[in-house]
C-alpha cells in the first residue's frame, strides 16, 4: 500500500517569470505534493479529485477541512504523502487498490 517514487534529477519548470531570473527550476517532491493538493482543493474545482479521493491517506480530511475553512492551507500535512528527499515521493494508500495486486 506504499509506494516510493524516485524522481528524476533532470527535470525542470518551464523558464517563466515566476521564477528567480525568469529560470525554471529542477521539480522536487514536494511540487508533486502540491499539485495533489491542489486536486483535493474543492475552491480550485478539480474535475481530476475521484482520481485520489478515498485513495491516498488523510486526502480526504485535508479536502473536509478545506471546505469547512473555506480555504486550503497547502501547509497542512497529508498523511499518505511524504517528500522522503528533494528526488524521492512517498504515497500511502487507505487500502490496497486493485490496479496494485495486478501483474
Amino acid at each position: 500500500m506504499e509506494y516510493v517514487f524516485k524522481l528524476r534529477q533532470d527535470i525542470y519548470f518551464q523558464d517563466d517569470s515566476c521564477f528567480p531570473n525568469g529560470k525554471g527550476r529542477q521539480v522536487i517532491a514536494d511540487d508533486v505534493i502540491y499539485a495533489i493538493k491542489r486536486l483535493a482543493d474543492p475552491a480550485v474545482q478539480s474535475t481530476g479529485y475521484w482520481l485520489v479521493a478515498g485513495k491516498i491517506k488523510g486526502i480526504d480530511a485535508f479536502f473536509n477541512r478545506a471546505a469547512a475553512a473555506g480555504k486550503a492551507d497547502y501547509n497542512w500535512e497529508i498523511e499518505g504523502l511524504k517528500a522522503v528527499d528533494q528526488n524521492t515521493l512517498k504515497i500511502t494508500l487507505t487500502e490496497p487498490s486493485r490496479l496494485s495486486s495486478m501483474s
